[in-house]
């Protein structure tokens, strides 16, 4: 085999092995256990999204965004 061929096969081998690790890392990485803790979980308010709405409409003049109407 010629110089050339040598090359790009080595080049190759390198990409597609730096992709096989890359795409190893990213499913590794997508199922991980997630590490917030419970008592943070439990200690969010879930009533704040519709309080910040609220203010906002008496805030603007119940003009609020379509992304934000109920």
């Amino acid at each position: 085999m010629s110089r050339n061929i040598k090359v790009t096969i080595i080049i190759t081998v390198i990409f597609l092995v730096t992709i096989a690790v890359l795409q190893f890392l990213h499913m590794k990485s997508d199922t991980t256990v997630s590490q917030i803790p419970p008592e943070y979980l439990q200690a969010y308010d879930v009533t704040m999204p519709l309080d910040f709405v609220e203010d906002l409409k008496v805030r603007i003049g119940n003009e609020v965004g379509p992304d934000l109407e109920y």
